[in-house]
């Protein structure tokens, strides 16, 4: 627990002194090189870590409006990860907030074009926005991109029974 306290203090000092920088000047440094913008701001990637843990705790208490913030921060800090997005598209779908959801999954699909999570959770958007059409495309992705894969039996295995009771309602 004082690992924890102690990763959160670095994490705010790193935020506060970054703060100071001129935004021309933390532009030109986030543009420099292939770099994650937490570099720029004196973060290491142990302190995004830190940061994710902390979202994570929150996300699982079922405190989805409260992390979300937080998940925009972290893409923000490293957009290029998917974890962000995928927990930013979480949050919203579970606040019901379905096109912001599909927006960030979508993101995560640019980040991961094999990812067939994010085509799944969209599916499931899709579904209770009632757009059949595009459910049964995202379902359809999910299930190609998830079969033979072994880590994602699961995921393939639900896909499938879905897009099978979308068929059988349709006749």
């Amino acid at each position: 627990m004082t690992d924890l306290l102690e990763k959160k203090e670095s994490l705010g000092t790193s935020i506060q002194s970054a703060s100071t920088i001129a935004p021309d000047e933390l532009l030109k440094k986030a543009t420099e090189g292939n770099q994650p913008i937490y570099t720029t701001f004196g973060l290491a990637k142990k302190d995004i870590e830190a940061l994710y843990i902390t979202i994570h705790n929150l996300y699982e208490r079922g405190k989805y409006q409260e992390a979300l913030p937080l998940f925009s921060l972290m893409a923000f800090y490293d957009h290029q990860d998917k974890r962000a997005w995928m927990g930013m598209g979480n949050c919203y779908e579970l606040l019901s907030k379905h096109a912001m959801a599909i927006l960030n999954y979508n993101t995560v699909i640019r980040l991961d074009p094999q990812d067939p999570v994010a085509r799944f959770r969209i599916a499931n958007c899709w579904l209770v926005e009632k757009n059949r059409s595009q459910a049964l495309q995202a379902l359809d992705e999910c299930i190609r991109l998830s079969a033979e894969k072994k880590e994602y039996s699961n995921l393939h295995e639900n896909a499938l029974r879905i897009r099978e009771a979308l068929e059988t309602s349709k006749q």
